[in-house]
């Protein structure tokens, strides 16, 4: 077993849209295959349900639970050292990213069906699909539900606590390199060569949107977009350099790597 796995379980929620699909090959990377326990994407509930079903040395054999669930899905955890981590997303971006992609041929979800034919002002009026509706304070929060609008105040102040009180880690999309420079240092963990994986062809910008549409995006995400700051500001605290190699550095290597 590699080192990383021998003494803590590392649970990384991953929120759809947010540049976890890099950030799981970064992380499986620094663990052998057999201690792995993957979320399926396609059923989650279904997934996080065989894993609490494990008996408590079948879930001590797992030393990294990743995928799409909310914390505090994974229930009667071993008693070791857990350490959650996740990345968070400007939320505007994220939900354009995440219409682009149930839009694309990659996409075979009951969303896909009642988002063809529609703009993307029409698909947030619609308010049936609760991905675009504060989804990162939910996963983050934990147990609030699918209901669209079920996020509050209480909602947010418990994402907030579990951040400060839970998660080992928090990154930034738009600040990928630094985030995921800070976490491998501060995990002990190889340096986090990639490449950009899952990225969604015919994307929509946030330039060829009118104001009002993101007026929308942001009405309807605004819990998302005061965890967001709130994550922002804790990690702008972080040392100017927060790793075993400068920025610039690792992302001229990462590019000759990548060639």
């Amino acid at each position: 077993m590699k080192e990383s796995g021998k003494n803590q379980l590392i649970i990384f929620v991953h929120i759809p849209k947010t540049a976890g699909t890099s950030l799981r090959v970064i992380i499986e990377r620094n663990f052998d295959r057999q201690v792995i326990f993957t979320i399926d994407g396609r059923n989650p509930q279904k997934s996080i349900k065989q894993f609490n079903q494990l008996s408590q040395e079948e879930k001590s054999s797992f030393s990294l639970v990743q995928g799409h669930g909310e914390f505090g899905a994974l229930r009667n955890l071993p008693h070791r050292q857990i350490k959650y981590i996740t990345f968070v997303r400007d939320p505007v971006e994220r939900v354009l990213s995440y219409y682009s992609y149930i839009l694309s041929d990659a996409f075979r979800r009951p969303q896909a069906e009642i988002a063809e034919g529609m703009s993307l002002k029409d698909y947030m009026l619609s308010r049936s699909d609760w991905q675009v509706n504060n989804h990162q304070t939910r996963m983050i929060a934990g147990n609030v539900g699918p209901e669209y609008g079920a996020c509050n105040e209480e909602v947010l102040e418990r994402a907030k606590n579990n951040i400060i009180n839970y998660f080992h880690f928090v990154g930034l999309a738009e600040q990928f390199d630094r985030s995921i420079l800070a976490m491998s240092k501060s995990l002990g963990w190889r340096t986090p060569f990639y490449k950009s994986l899952n990225r969604t062809n015919k994307r929509i910008n946030q330039e060829t949107i009118d104001e009002d549409v993101k007026d929308l995006i942001r009405n309807e995400n605004r819990f998302d977009l005061q965890l967001y700051d709130f994550v922002q500001s804790r990690f702008e605290n972080l040392p100017k350099k927060p790793s075993f190699l400068p920025v610039k550095l690792f992302q001229y290597l990462n590019n000759i790597k990548n060639k």
